[in-house]
């Protein structure tokens, strides 16, 4: 891909502030946005395409954009229609726990790259995600907390308690 720079590789990324808050990107690229010179350092992540109707299903998103890479704002109608609907939560995921300002999502197959888009995803999109998470800390956070342990329990407990009694 002539615009990127660089790929990397990397393992599991926490946040440092929320380290039960964690991703495994595919790796990390420094890519050209497209139509320009600038450079972004983003997120990577990669989809193959195997199966005959999923390549062909990426070939149309591809020839709907006129291109095989383009860029896209979270929640644009390009957005909606260059990322499937499976992998959208994991690219908000990886650009906020990596603190970037977008993600490279390529889909391949074994011919090749189909498609690149690169997607921008918002401080405030990236707000709204850590909120969401933040809500469900008490249910996973003590596996990162060793004075907490009982946490877990006791809010699976509640929980389960609160369900039973409607």
């Amino acid at each position: 891909m002539p615009w990127t720079k660089g790929v990397w590789d990397v393992g599991l990324v926490a946040m440092k502030d929320h380290p039960w808050i964690a991703v495994s990107a595919d790796g990390v690229a420094k890519v050209r946005r497209p139509r320009t010179e600038d450079y972004m350092t983003v997120t990577l992540e990669i989809k193959s395409k195997v199966k005959e109707n999923t390549v062909a299903r990426a070939e149309r998103i591809r020839d709907g954009a006129g291109t095989n890479y383009w860029e896209c704002k979270i929640p644009s109608e390009a957005w909606f229609r260059s990322v499937p609907a499976q992998y959208r939560g994991q690219l908000i995921h990886q650009a906020l726990v990596f603190g970037f300002e977008a993600a490279l999502f390529v889909v391949a197959s074994v011919k090749g790259i189909i498609y690149s888009v690169l997607v921008h995803v918002p401080d405030g999109i990236r707000r709204q995600y850590l909120n969401a998470m933040l809500a469900y800390q008490d249910v996973v956070a003590w596996a990162h907390d060793s004075g907490r342990p009982q946490v877990c329990c006791t809010s699976i407990f509640n929980l389960l308690l609160l369900l039973s009694i409607q």
